[in-house]
């Protein structure tokens, strides 16, 4: 009798798609009977079945459904991997992602028969156990898994544990799935957020995984961390296709893509086009040819914005992606941690140092101080540098530029008008930061929590930003009070709001706008959008 037995190949391509080890053994089986054997065994598993079904008929429903209660209470995530993946664990693992066994209503209730048991029916879903974002490859061995988990009730009172699986590609000569070890980061350290928190999950591996560039699958396994009865979700977070896999040494190359990466937090609202545009020819000049721009549009990015950027997208200055679909849940802040968390994993081996700071921000070095390459080349034995803010006025302007005393007034940028910072006493300043992406696992707004190593942090002294708060939606005249350079400023309604002359980054416009015009042309942007 002529036996055929699935191949290795044909194995790993149900493994891939999720097939149970079970269905794929009984294929195997069938395809080894002949028609014969075959016939004789369908009539016997029919008697039986009749037999079976009559015994079932007899039985008490509250014995069946006890004893089927019992089946279901004994399962957990573990088990399920090992039903669907041929992966050996400890026997002290098997149980690691659920708490202990149990129904919603007891099994030896006496209550359900009392009067006036009440019922309760639900519709819909409030909240989602756990949103994908992304999934990046960090390392021969590595992964990261960016999203959002359920904050209330998950992760307030469950804390919901992940397990990780690798299962190689269909044609891998290792077709063994290996479970990994899944570490959840929460880069939302003040707890801002509301239905949805951040959430990292990273995925080590004992072994370098998918190196030998025939792909394979990253499996999330998320479980809802409470005493239910209830199944893991099962969540491809990564595919790699055949010779994706760059090379181990993509990960520890001392020379990389861009010298400067810079990360945007998601654009919201109506963003004047004008202020984009300053922003973006100063920045592409500060951090020079080999730097590149993440920008995200959560809704700000419309027709006018599009224009100011799409040169410097043409350029391959800038990638600008569509984020507006993670307004359906409720996050914090349009869900910053999980997008700048999104952009630091995607660019970590794209460049040594990436910058986290807003469009209403200008990064700023003492022109004295050579170059940028320079100041931050004195802190590359450090993970992060941390950048301090200079306030400056949203309204006040010098009254030697006003209309009357300068003709070339209504060309002047943002920027260029807005020349006294805030000499306020404050306890502590506002703060934003640069971080060597390969010396951190996840990272926040104002700084990263979670450095590898010690917590090197160093406070960069010739580093500073402008900060022009509440500007960056404004269309019309930014100026709304002219006053004199030469003294310092006291409000009249607060004494302690008090203003200083601060021209150092006016005086780069002039330059700022001939490097635009050579880098990228006339923009297509009237400047009197504002």
């Amino acid at each position: 009798m002529a036996r055929q037995w699935l191949r290795k190949s044909d194995l790993n391509e149900k493994l891939w798609k999720g097939d149970s080890v079970l269905e794929t053994s009984v294929a195997g089986c069938r395809t080894a009977l002949s028609a014969e054997s075959f016939a004789k065994m369908f009539l016997l598993v029919f008697v039986n079945c009749i037999f079976l079904l009559a015994a079932l008929h007899v039985l008490h429903s509250r014995h069946e459904f006890g004893n089927a209660a019992t089946d279901r209470s004994d399962n957990c995530i573990t088990d399920r991997l090992n039903n669907v993946h041929p992966v050996t664990l400890p026997a002290q693992t098997q149980n690691s992602l659920v708490g202990p066994s149990g129904s919603f209503i007891p099994k030896n209730d006496s209550t359900k028969h009392e009067p006036n048991v009440r019922q309760f029916d639900a519709y819909g879903v409030a909240v989602h156990l756990f949103i994908k974002m992304s999934a990046y490859r960090g390392s021969p061995n590595s992964f990261a898994i960016v999203g959002l988990e359920a904050k209330n009730p998950a992760e307030l009172y469950h804390d919901p544990p992940y397990e990780c699986v690798w299962i190689p590609g269909p044609e891998s000569l290792t077709w063994t799935p290996l479970k990994g070890m899944a570490t959840k980061m929460l880069p939302d350290t003040g707890n801002y957020s509301r239905l949805y928190s951040a959430v990292i999950i990273n995925c080590t591996f004992s072994q370098d995984v998918g190196v030998d560039r025939k792909g394979g699958q990253l499996v999330l396994y998320a479980s809802y961390g409470d005493h239910y009865p209830r199944n893991p979700e099962r969540i491809v977070a990564l595919t790699e296709s055949v010779d994706e896999f760059p090379g181990a040494e993509y990960y520890d190359s001392p020379t990389q893509k861009y010298d400067y990466v810079y990360c945007g937090s998601p654009l919201f609202g109506n963003i004047s086009p004008q202020k984009i545009r300053e922003w973006l020819a100063y920045h592409a000049h500060f951090f020079g040819p080999r730097s590149h721009f993440f920008l995200y549009d959560a809704g700000g990015v419309h027709e006018e914005v599009r224009r100011v950027i799409g040169p410097w997208i043409k350029a391959g200055r800038v990638t600008l992606d569509n984020v507006r679909e993670q307004e359906k849940y409720d996050g914090y802040y349009h869900n910053q941690f999980m997008v700048v968390n999104d952009c630091f994993h995607r660019a970590r081996h794209l460049s040594r140092w990436l910058f986290f700071f807003d469009v209403d921000e200008y990064i700023w070095a003492p022109p004295d101080d050579n170059s940028l390459a320079s100041i931050v080349a004195r802190y590359e034995n450090q993970s992060q540098i941390i950048i301090w803010q200079k306030p400056m006025s949203k309204s006040l302007c010098a009254m030697e530029e006003s209309p009357t005393n300068n003709s070339h007034f209504a060309s002047k940028w943002t920027f260029e008008k807005l020349v006294f910072k805030s000499i306020k006493v404050r306890k502590s300043n506002d703060c934003k930061y640069a971080i060597q992406g390969r010396k951190a696992m996840s990272t926040g707004i104002h700084r990263s929590g979670y450095l590898i190593g010690s917590n090197a942090t160093t406070y960069a002294d010739p580093l500073f930003y402008y900060h022009f708060h509440n500007t960056i939606n404004k269309r019309d005249e930014v100026c709304e009070l002219f006053i004199d350079k030469n003294k310092i400023y006291v409000n009249p309604k607060n004494k302690s709001d008090r203003f200083a002359y601060d021209d150092g980054l006016a005086v780069l416009a002039d330059h700022i706008k001939e490097y635009e015009l050579d880098t990228i042309g006339q923009p297509a942007v009237a400047h009197v959008w504002n």
